[in-house]
């Protein structure tokens, strides 16, 4: 049996779901810039302030070294990210907390641990 095909409406189409992943965040904490990103901040406060050399100092305080800059290389050469989905937000935050409380085989987190 041959039927005609159903018009269909822009209204009846289901909308694709919105993850709550967007690039936003992602390309802000890849920028290196600290200013609005707490990301960044604990980035540079943790990794690069502790390992500043005396010329490093001293060029940052004359303006020709920025922060932002080390910050934004540390990240491009030193870190990456992973995400899972899960079923809904109390799963994913069940998750979150074993992890933030190291239970993963590398231990706790160097950023944001319980």
């Amino acid at each position: 049996m041959i039927t005609e095909p159903v018009p269909v409406s822009p209204h009846d189409t289901p909308k694709p779901r919105r993850s709550r992943l967007s690039a936003r965040p992602l390309n802000s904490h890849a920028s290196g810039r600290r200013s609005g990103d707490q990301f960044n901040l604990y980035v540079c406060d943790r990794f690069i302030v502790p390992v500043l050399t005396a010329a490093q100092r001293r060029e940052i305080g004359q303006g020709q070294l920025l922060l932002d800059q080390l910050t934004r290389g540390f990240i491009s050469d030193h870190l990456s990210y992973r995400f899972a989905v899960y079923g809904d937000g109390a799963e994913a935050l069940a998750v979150e907390r074993v992890v933030r409380a190291g239970g993963l085989p590398a231990g706790r987190p160097d950023l944001n641990p319980l």
